[in-house]
């Protein structure tokens, strides 16, 4: 069970003591952190390897999606449809390369497991309504279907984010400011904490994430080529999928009730 009150007796994470220079030390590291990153890749070509040298954590790489997730929407309605959808993927993708990083160099920490549990959680909710509304254009029966998952779908992200075994809302604020701009205090661990993704809960979030950016992606392709009845075929497997996600939430859950 997770200890609220040796966290709460950490003043580093107390969200109170943000100032403006965590803020300025913040923006300083990312730039030399990515100029690091840069000069190490050339001279290797080895990505993972890069990153950890350039002192580059999954906390970092977490924050850097958040940024992502506002360019990409604006992107999305305000340039480019093809921009915007860009942009989510390779968000999409860094979450595995997020993942891949904590256990190359073990770099797992009880923040970061909660921190990039939400940021799943948020842009599902994102894609799931901007799915819903593209699907709207198209078909009211798979908006409404899709729409409805969506409602179950994010039923199940508040219960899982603040089930008992996790820190209280307090908490993973506190451990969320310091992901972002106290990430250098940050504590390795060696085992995953007891509300850490397991096998059902990553295949979930690989099949909410995929459903949703299909369904956005079809469409685009849709307007470059004839997809004729393949459209509706797409939306309706991407809608699918979405619902599958709920059955692997469910076992997610009861593996960890045994």
């Amino acid at each position: 069970m997770w200890n609220g009150d040796k966290l709460k007796e950490q003043s580093y994470s107390n969200i109170k003591t943000v100032e403006l220079n965590d803020i300025t030390r913040t923006i300083v590291s990312w730039y030399a952190k990515s100029v690091d990153f840069i000069v190490n890749y050339l001279k290797s070509w080895e990505f993972y390897d890069s990153l950890n040298k350039a002192w580059i954590t999954p906390n970092n790489i977490t924050t850097f999606r958040i940024f992502l997730l506002i360019v990409w929407v604006m992107a999305f309605y305000t340039v480019n449809h093809i921009v915007g959808l860009s942009m989510i993927t390779w968000s999409w993708i860094l979450d595995v390369v997020d993942w891949k990083l904590a256990r190359k160099f073990w770099k797992k920490s009880k923040e970061w497991e909660t921190f990039d549990a939400w940021f799943d959680k948020i842009t599902d909710i994102v894609l799931t309504v901007m799915g819903t509304i593209d699907l709207s254009k198209v078909s009211s029966i798979l908006a409404s279907a899709n729409g409805w998952i969506g409602v179950a779908k994010t039923i199940q992200h508040v219960k899982s984010q603040f089930r008992k075994w996790r820190p209280t809302p307090e908490e993973q604020l506190d451990m969320t400011t310091k992901c972002i701009l106290k990430d250098e205090t940050t504590q390795y661990i060696d085992k995953p904490s007891s509300w850490a993704a397991i096998n059902y809960w990553k295949y979930k979030t690989i099949t909410q994430m995929s459903s949703q950016l299909g369904i956005l992606w079809t469409t685009e392709l849709a307007k470059l080529t004839e997809l004729w009845l393949w459209k509706d075929v797409l939306d309706t497997t991407f809608v699918f999928s979405s619902a599958v996600s709920l059955v692997l939430w469910y076992f997610s859950i009861k593996w960890w009730k045994k």
